[in-house]
């Protein structure tokens, strides 16, 4: 082997080492609504039903935007969105009113806070951004503890003085949008693989998922995961202390999915393993039209896929 070939292995071993994965949430929001200080005296705000035009438009004006999550990487879910931010208009050649600077952003100080809920209401996780765009992600709460990353947002949205009374915001409408956070996490889902392959069982017999001994479609299965996130009732982050090891057992707080080649499977049960620190079971039913022969399986917990590994079917 020649001294360039062996270099140019030696720097993808290298690259390998300290890549990060990267997961992605699409969020969708709407009822996106901007509601500017405009109004000095704090009796004369929140009063109003209907929409109040604003027209100041300068540097130094502070606002606070409000807006609904619906959905996370195409599946239903609930939740809240607020920013606070300064507008500064930073230009290299301002308007009259806004500020000069070499860079080109329309904020200054800004925050994003970010609540998400499962589809039924149920807390899942925070997050927390902020910074010139694209924000940096400062960190989170929930499933979400301990993530970095970034965060960048498009989208529409209706401007409105702090008169508006803010429990009006659904019926008087807003705009629509789309945030996309780049988050390395903590805590990656994954399913457990032992030296014998993927820690998948029958739940009938509780024998291991082979060659050998299939699954079935329409069969329950058990697998055992890592990384799904804290369990109810004390949505502790993962690792602070062993699971319940009497009844009733501690169920997954995020919500959870399994995909077998890519179609969602009817999770029947996610709970922590009795006495385990970070060790899940979960159990579930292959699709009825599940194809035989190798299949992909993976699981998801709060909206973060782990990586398939490979089951048989028959």
């Amino acid at each position: 082997m020649n001294r360039r070939l062996r270099y140019m292995i030696a720097l993808l071993a290298i690259g390998g080492a300290y890549a990060q994965r990267v997961a992605v949430l699409d969020i969708e929001v709407a009822n996106t609504v901007v509601y500017r200080y405009d109004v000095a005296d704090a009796d004369k705000r929140a009063i109003s039903p209907a929409p109040v035009p604003v027209t100041i438009d300068r540097a130094f004006f502070d606002y606070c935007l409000v807006e609904d999550v619906v959905a996370v990487n195409g599946r239903p879910a609930k939740g809240l969105h607020m920013t606070c931010a300064t507008r500064m208009g930073f230009s290299p050649s301002p308007r009259p009113g806004f500020a000069i600077a070499d860079a080109t952003i329309n904020q200054g100080r800004q925050q994003c806070n970010w609540e998400l809920l499962s589809s039924d209401g149920q807390f899942v996780g925070r997050l927390v951004d902020g910074g010139f765009y694209p924000h940096a992600v400062l960190g989170g709460a929930g499933a979400y503890f301990g993530l970095t990353g970034e965060h960048i947002s498009a989208g529409t949205s209706r401007s409105t003085s702090v008169a508006e009374d803010p429990s009006m915001r659904r019926i008087n409408g807003g705009g629509t949008g789309k945030a996309t956070f780049y988050v390395v996490p903590r805590f990656w889902p994954q399913v457990l693989v032992e030296p014998e392959g993927p820690a998948v069982l029958h739940a009938s017999d509780w024998s291991r998922v082979s060659t050998q001994k299939p699954a079935r479609p329409g069969e329950v299965l058990m697998m055992w995961a890592k990384g799904l996130g804290p369990t109810r009732p004390a949505l502790v982050p993962p690792g602070v202390k062993p699971f319940a090891t009497e009844p009733p057992y501690e169920q997954v707080n995020s919500p959870v999915d399994i995909f077998v080649n890519g179609v969602a499977a009817e999770v029947v049960s996610a709970i922590g393993w009795p006495g385990s620190l970070d060790t899940y079971r979960v159990d579930f039913r292959v699709p009825a039209a599940a194809r035989t022969g190798a299949a992909s399986l993976q699981v998801s917990s709060a909206w973060i896929n782990s990586d398939a590994v490979e089951i048989r079917i028959q």
